[in-house]
C-alpha cells in the first residue's frame, strides 16, 4: 500500500523558485470546465504557497470581463448543499478569482465541504454576468483529493 506522501505526489506537484527558494505545491493537472454559453469556461487548481491555501479560478477569455472582491464563487456539491465564498483577489480584467485559506484555517465550513465532499457544479459572478460549469466525477475527486493533501502540509 503506497504511503500517504507517495499518493499526495500522485495528485500534486511541488515548485520550487531559483531565485528566491519559495516553495508552492499544486494540483498536477487543471482542471478544465466549459462554461454554460460557449466559449467560457474555468480552470481550477488549489495551491500552497508559503502558509496559506487557495482555491483558485481563471477564466477563459470570452467568459467574463473584470472581477474583483464583489465577484464571488457558488459551489454545489454530490450531496446538494450549496456553498459560497467572496473572491479574494485584487480587481483584475484577466480573470482571475481565488479564495485564500489563511494558513488552512479560513471558511471552516467550505473547507469542510472541499475535505469531505465532491463539487459538482461552481459558479463565478462578476457584476452583471457570470460563468456556470459542472464538474465530472474524475475532476471532483481530484480536486478533492489533491485540498486534502495540501491540508496535511499544516499540521
Amino acid at each position: 500500500m503506497p504511503s500517504f506522501a507517495q499518493s499526495c505526489d500522485s495528485v500534486n506537484t511541488t515548485n520550487k523558485d531559483k531565485f528566491t527558494d519559495r516553495v508552492s505545491i499544486m494540483t498536477k493537472r487543471n482542471v478544465d470546465c466549459t462554461g454554460n454559453v460557449p466559449g467560457t469556461g474555468l480552470r481550477f487548481v488549489f495551491t500552497k504557497v508559503d502558509n496559506d491555501l487557495y482555491f483558485q479560478a481563471v477564466m477563459a477569455a470570452k467568459s467574463l470581463g473584470c472581477l474583483d472582491e464583489t465577484s464571488k464563487f457558488y459551489f454545489i456539491f454530490d450531496d446538494g448543499s450549496k456553498q459560497n465564498a467572496a473572491n479574494m483577489n485584487d480587481f483584475n480584467c484577466k480573470g482571475q478569482a481565488w479564495i485564500r485559506f489563511a494558513g488552512g484555517k479560513g471558511f471552516k465550513p467550505l473547507q469542510e465541504a472541499f475535505s469531505t465532499k465532491l463539487i459538482r457544479s461552481v459558479r463565478l459572478d462578476a457584476r452583471e454576468e457570470h460563468v456556470e460549469v459542472d464538474v465530472d466525477e474524475a475532476d471532483a475527486k481530484l480536486l478533492r483529493e489533491s485540498f486534502n493533501c495540501l491540508k496535511q502540509t499544516f499540521r
